[in-house]
């Protein structure tokens, strides 16, 4: 039930840190062989957002809503498990103080960018830490990449699926988003299971597409669209 999201030891690299057993990369606005003088943005309908307030996602069991410094150390001692490095792009091994306030930033920063919505998944019965989950948004083609973690202890009870469906909902819904995809690495099947589960559909295979620790690793990619 990792997802995908976090990642290498530097700031740099866990700037590409959310979640990912399917794990996100941040857009690049440009194909390389094309000059950048110019943009062509996508003429959609605005999102929803308050800017004043983080949202708040409530589903049967749990509560999504903005990290906190009350977070850090149970989100460190989540994360520093090598099972989260092992199946994410970004997630550092180990995983350290520092790594965790880097990412309680990357929240913060992407709801005032309007760019990243990263979620803290909680118990709803006490509220305690047991994930993330986020989307990184790319507001040229009004898409977005989703990204989730969840901690050791929770896998395997739905509570993946159930991150996965509020923040498509949040996505298509609130934010207007046409389509949401999310990767994870070949041989992390259970990612797939909660991507399939969470209505998001198979679309190929990534080849190559990205090396971790000297090895490259295959992704599978899912999307779902709003139609």
């Amino acid at each position: 039930m990792l997802f995908n999201f976090t990642k290498k030891c530097n700031l740099v690299s866990l700037k590409k840190h959310m979640l990912r057993l399917v794990e996100i990369e941040l857009p690049v606005p440009f194909s390389p062989h094309f000059s950048n003088t110019f943009s062509v943005t996508c003429n959609c309908k605005k999102n929803a957002v308050d800017k004043t307030k983080f949202p708040e996602l409530r589903t049967e069991r749990l509560i999504l809503n903005q990290p906190k410094n009350s977070d850090l150390k149970k989100i460190t001692e989540i994360l520093n498990s090598e099972v989260y490095s092992k199946n994410t792009v970004n997630i550092p091994s180990p995983y350290t103080d520092k790594s965790a306030e880097f990412w309680l930033r990357l929240s913060e920063e992407g709801f005032i960018n309007e760019n990243q919505y990263v979620f803290a998944i909680r118990l709803k019965n006490s509220e305690e830490i047991i994930g993330g989950i986020d989307l990184g948004i790319d507001k040229r083609f009004n898409k977005a990449e989703l990204g989730y973690w969840i901690d050791q202890r929770f896998w395997n009870i739905g509570y993946a699926t159930e991150s996965v469906k509020a923040v498509i909902d949040f996505g298509f819904k609130t934010l207007n988003l046409k389509r949401i995809f999310a990767t994870h690495f070949d041989f992390n099947t259970s990612s797939g299971k909660v991507m399939q589960n969470a209505g998001m559909k198979k679309e190929g295979v990534l080849l190559c597409h990205t090396c971790k620790n000297g090895e490259y690793q295959n992704h599978v990619i899912y999307g779902i669209i709003n139609e």
